[in-house]
């Protein structure tokens, strides 16, 4: 009971702290620690060390965790700031501003618009033209229509049976954008006899911008035909854009 009683004490002796409640003889402590440094022993501090030493410690050490912990974060952070900075200087955004300016399309009739006139002989059976003495009574009117040259108007007068009226004219590219014939559509559901655009190699054409090509428009009215009476007829040609043609 004696050594538990004076180690504990000698133990807190060395942190300072003296426990009186104990009851013990501070001469005989100090005797004892003469005594063990007489025998050439370690201070009892260092044999057994003290409680606030062990404390005392493991607070050097957690403040010294603690001190390499907050320079280690500020190591990084320190890191991530130089990677963004060096980031920033080293990025470059460039720009790419187009315009695009569409070409033109666009088809037109031109030309002079002369017409003649051929019959078929019955003896023969030949295609002859109309003596011009026959065409008395006959006018063919071809224009464009006013502003929207487009359309092109065709007014035949005096006309009778069997005499094919030819009118020629151009077709135009008024535009930029090369286009091909792709389809001529005569409309005569109402007419006594046949109209026919020739040549008949015209659908399939190819125009560039600004060049024409030569068509002709042969109108024909058969024995089914009254007299003083109008007849009418329309054609549709279309053209589309090279590219593209045939159409599907």
């Amino acid at each position: 009971m004696c050594a538990v009683f004076v180690r504990v004490f000698v133990l807190d002796l060395c942190s300072s702290r003296i426990y009186i409640g104990f009851g013990a003889d501070i001469g005989v402590v100090r005797h004892v620690a003469g005594y063990m440094l007489w025998l050439g022993l370690s201070s009892p501090c260092r044999v057994w060390g003290t409680l606030n030493d062990t404390q005392n410690e493991e607070r050097r050490v957690i403040k010294k965790m603690k001190t390499k912990m907050t320079a280690i974060f500020a190591i990084l952070m320190i890191a991530l700031m130089a990677v963004g900075v060096s980031y920033a200087l080293w990025s470059k955004t460039i720009y790419i501003n187009g315009t695009v300016n569409t070409g033109t399309f666009d088809a037109i009739f031109t030309g002079d618009y002369k017409w003649s006139a051929t019959y078929v002989d019955p003896a023969s059976g030949e295609t002859l033209p109309v003596p011009t003495e026959k065409l008395t009574g006959i006018t063919v009117d071809t224009h464009t229509q006013e502003n929207d040259p487009e359309t092109l108007i065709v007014v035949i007068s005096g006309l009778y049976p069997c005499i094919t009226i030819h009118i020629d004219y151009f077709i135009k590219n008024a535009g930029t954008v090369p286009w091909i014939v792709n389809k001529v559509t005569p409309d005569i559901s109402v007419f006594p006899g046949t109209v026919t655009v020739t040549p008949s190699g015209l659908v399939g054409t190819q125009v560039d911008g600004g060049e024409s090509i030569p068509a002709d428009l042969e109108v024909h009215i058969d024995n089914r035909a009254l007299q003083s009476t109008t007849y009418t007829f329309s054609v549709t040609i279309e053209v589309v854009q090279w590219n593209e043609y045939p159409v599907k």
